[in-house]
């Protein structure tokens, strides 16, 4: 760990890289029973080749809360504050960079909140980063982030959430947080805590991988097996992610519904052992 909070996992140049091939599709949809969409999602991925070899592609999930238009004011806020602070300044590595691209996208939502009188406003966020042949995850709340390889499916978050801190005191069982009445409160969000520091994962991608990025608006209605057999299934990013949309909405569509998929190019191979990786904060020691 170095002074600056970068870690040995961060401190890589951009000479001779090997970028890693993706087809993406973000998807958003409404939902059956919500009159707003209060999520958001978005793709980047830079068109200066110096600049993506250095920080990569981004994808980004949000879910607002709130109400009153407000969720989907600090979803919209939090996709385009991350997305410019991650691209811009100085460079400090995938971690230090999401850090501080969540803490900048938090100050905004809680001023806005002042500025419009919208208290309570919020937003879960997941972020995912793939530079050069790895990915770093960061998120608060609970959006989702799973790499599916070879049929079988990993979690790369874990819940910052009510039922998720009962599941890890075994009071809940995995099974009973989709149908929870307060699988909804979350114990952190962009715009609601001034320390709202991400959790942040990294793992080694291989050909033939796929990332989802989601909202609850689809794991919710969805176990992790029928998530992993739907995106291998499909033949795209863009068909797994209208597969899954599909999913949540034939099972009620009871939410917004925001989906990532990224699939990295390339035949099945031997890939490398998953090994995932949680990133120390600043002045933490590993």
């Amino acid at each position: 760990m170095y002074a600056d909070g970068t870690s040995s996992a961060d401190a890589w140049s951009a000479d001779n890289v090997v970028e890693l091939q993706l087809e993406y599709y973000p998807l958003l949809h409404r939902g059956l029973v919500r009159e707003r969409n209060e999520d958001r999602c978005g793709a980047f991925e830079p068109e200066d080749a110096a600049l993506r070899a250095q920080r990569g592609r981004l994808f980004i999930v949000a879910d607002g809360m709130g109400g009153l238009a407000a969720g989907d004011v600090a979803a919209e806020t939090a996709v385009r504050v991350i997305q410019d602070a991650y691209f811009r300044g100085p460079w400090r590595g995938p971690a230090v960079q999401l850090r501080g691209a969540f803490a900048t996208a938090n100050a905004r939502i809680i001023a806005l909140a002042e500025q419009q009188g919208h208290e309570g406003m919020g937003a879960a966020v997941i972020a995912a980063a793939v530079v050069q042949q790895s990915v770093w995850v960061a998120h608060v709340g609970d959006c989702r982030g799973y790499l599916v390889r070879g049929g079988s499916i990993t979690r790369l978050t874990t819940d910052h959430s009510w039922v998720q801190e009962h599941v890890d005191a075994g009071h809940l069982s995995p099974t009973e947080v989709p149908g929870h009445p307060y699988r909804n409160v979350l114990t952190r969000a962009l715009g609601v805590d001034t320390q709202a520091t991400p959790d942040v994962t990294t793992a080694p991608l291989a050909p033939a991988d796929a990332l989802l990025l989601c909202s609850d608006g689809l794991w919710s209605l969805a176990d992790d097996a029928e998530l992993a057999a739907t995106v291998s299934a499909a033949a795209d990013a863009t068909s797994a992610a209208q597969a899954l949309a599909d999913l949540a909405l034939a099972r009620g569509g009871h939410d917004n519904i925001a989906v990532i998929v990224v699939r990295i190019a390339g035949p099945t191979g031997v890939a490398p052992t998953l090994r995932l990786q949680r990133e120390p904060a600043a002045g933490s020691q590993r």
